[in-house]
């Protein structure tokens, strides 16, 4: 069956790339916080930092992985909106994504003739 993706919500699209974003960002965060020493190590040894730098890495995570997934999450968000945005001006102006599947069509008016026979109790449901 072919089927072609003309338009996609972009409510729906906002919601899942709200969450999608969000959870990327904080995994960066996390990495991030994880390399933060090591960093400030290497540029530390040459002299850029004044002072102790590394009185600020427990902070880091706590703070990095929250502010990066706000921030990949508001900013990834409105990369998808316009992403979106694009996709569904463009399939209005040249057609959408042809999507080819394959398999056994359910359609909800194919319905048996006659309606199955009760289940007494203790019987199970036929497979």
């Amino acid at each position: 069956m072919k089927y072609e993706l003309k338009r996609i919500g972009i409510w729906s699209t906002i919601k899942i790339g709200f969450l999608v974003w969000g959870l990327f960002g904080f995994l960066s965060g996390i990495y991030i916080a994880l390399m933060m020493p090591i960093l400030m190590k290497m540029v530390g040894s040459i002299g850029v930092f004044p002072g102790d730098m590394e009185a600020f890495t427990p902070f880091m995570f706590i703070f990095l992985p929250f502010m990066y997934s706000i921030m990949g999450a508001v900013i990834g968000t409105i990369g998808t909106i316009i992403v979106v945005g694009f996709y569904n001006l463009v399939s209005r102006l040249t057609g959408g994504i042809e999507i080819n599947l394959e398999g056994d069509s359910i359609h909800p008016l194919d319905l048996p003739k006659e309606p199955p026979p009760p289940i007494s109790e203790g019987e199970n449901y036929p497979t």
